[in-house]
């Protein structure tokens, strides 16, 4: 066994941690029962959020806009206060910090390396006000109850959650032979019908292309989700909680990768759950998920060796998401030796802010908010940390989220962002991290954590200050890679 594995499933081991005797058994051990989130201070819910999610687009789109027509500087200042009021940068901070201090302080550090993988799969874009309200409780709520379950239950809340139907805008699809699409025609309004989520459901979070589907799968399947949206009312706008509304569901039968699914004359919603089981349980996409699984936690090519334990354990359990993920650790495992892993930059970060014992992220006390002024600077750091290292988690840019691939993140520009971090760290506004690590126990912490901890030890011998050392250890190719 490398001791790589602590880092390639989890965030290292710091100096106050013991070295379990069975490696395997400690990561094993943490997967079985959902871990808490460890924030004692206010946690929103997401029904709350996406209230003054409603709150601040109804005001700022029917109100202010209105109010301020032809005053622009009047509808900046009034704005400006209306995001202060309904925490719109605030609560984007607070769930980075909730991430964090889960990450750091539940002693399940490997459950929530699996709740940052599915929250990548299932990623939110960077849209409307999605990661100021949505984005975090989505992770919170959804995602990270359903852990130790089946695929095709995640597959299924994921895909009807609020957060997803709006990021892949099936609200806006009206089955063209719908009781809606009639009312519509018939007053000479157009009907549209929108492809995002359906096919993002068959490439992205299921079959992939691989499964060889093709346009007329899409479609089929785009239809066959008419009627699931997020109803439209004047003083909430478009943020009610989704429902499925038969008036907008497109009748009849429906063909998908050769099997036909029918309503039977009722009004279609079970539809959904119907072709969510089967799309879970598809070839296909057991193989693209076991792969990107492996690719996440061992190589970023993983050979067909590595993945094929992952399928059978889905195979054997229907998608039993504790035994996929065992079986997931179990490869890492027998692998951790001789196939590292280049680190995305959160993970490294906090295997960074893990070992060298920073006081991160902001404590429950430092996060109260006054919601009325801009949130202070202990408020802001980690998301200010993780933009500085390119990777918001709440805010990819395509719907396929990060990368997991080295080349992605292994340029000048982003490995300087991390240098940049380390000296800020080292020398430099202390007290914004507050390492507790001395310079004394760097041998024992790396002894715990490096195999090849001899040579390291050298390295970072040839420097004269301990600010140095440490930035040279957590720069090193050793630190990049687990």
């Amino acid at each position: 066994m490398s001791k790589s594995f602590f880092r390639k499933v989890a965030y290292g081991l710091n100096i106050e941690t013991e070295l379990p005797n069975s490696p395997l058994d400690w990561a094993i051990s943490q997967i079985q029962n959902v871990a808490p989130v460890a924030w004692s201070g206010n946690i929103p819910t997401g029904e709350s959020l996406l209230k003054k999610n409603a709150s601040f687009i109804y005001e700022n789109r029917k109100v202010l806009r209105v109010r301020y027509k032809n005053d622009a500087l009047g509808y900046r200042n009034a704005r400006r206060e209306l995001k202060f009021k309904l925490g719109k940068e605030y609560h984007e901070y607070l769930e980075y910090a909730i991430r964090h201090s889960t990450a750091l302080k539940n002693k399940a550090p490997v459950y929530e390396r699996f709740v940052n993988f599915w929250a990548n799969h299932f990623a939110i874009t960077d849209k409307d006000e999605l990661p100021n309200y949505i984005t975090g409780a989505m992770h919170r709520e959804i995602i990270r109850p359903a852990l130790t379950g089946s695929f095709e239950d995640l597959l299924f809340n994921t895909t009807t959650s609020w957060a997803m139907i709006h990021n892949l805008d099936n609200s806006k699809s009206i089955g063209p032979d719908s009781r809606k699409a009639q009312y519509r025609s018939q007053r000479g309004k157009t009907v549209t019908i929108n492809e995002n989520h359906a096919r993002e459901l068959l490439e992205l979070h299921t079959v992939s292309p691989n499964a060889g589907y093709n346009q007329g799968d899409v479609v089929q399947l785009t239809y066959l989700m008419t009627g699931w949206r997020h109803p439209h009312s004047k003083d909430r706008l478009e943020c009610n909680p989704v429902t499925f509304d038969w008036h907008f569901h497109q009748p009849g039968s429906f063909k998908i990768l050769g099997r036909t699914y029918d309503d039977g004359g009722g009004d279609g919603e079970s539809m959904l759950r119907d072709v969510i089981r089967e799309l879970a349980q598809h070839e296909h996409c057991r193989k693209f998920i076991s792969f990107k699984l492996c690719r996440h936690f061992i190589t970023d090519y993983p050979t067909d060796e590595m993945v094929k334990p992952v399928i059978m354990a889905w195979e054997d359990t229907n998608g039993n998401l504790k035994s996929i993920h065992e079986a997931v650790l179990n490869q890492a495992f027998k692998y951790s030796e001789n196939h590292p892993k280049f680190q995305n930059p959160e993970d490294w970060f906090l295997q960074v802010a893990n070992l060298w014992e920073l006081s991160w992220p902001a404590s429950e006390k430092d996060m109260q908010y006054n919601f009325k002024e801009r949130p202070n600077k202990k408020m802001r750091r980690v998301r200010g940390v993780l933009k500085q290292l390119g990777h918001l988690p709440f805010r990819p840019k395509q719907p396929n989220g990060f990368s997991d691939l080295e080349a992605d993140w292994l340029s000048p520009e982003l490995l300087l962002r991390r240098i940049s971090l380390l000296n800020t760290i080292a020398n430099h506004r202390r007290a914004n991290f507050q390492p507790k690590l001395k310079i004394e126990k760097i041998p024992e912490l790396i002894e715990k954590n490096f195999d090849n901890h001899r040579e390291i030890l050298a390295l970072i011998g040839q420097s004269s200050y301990a600010s140095d050392k440490f930035i040279s250890l957590f720069a090193s190719k050793w630190m990049l890679r687990a």
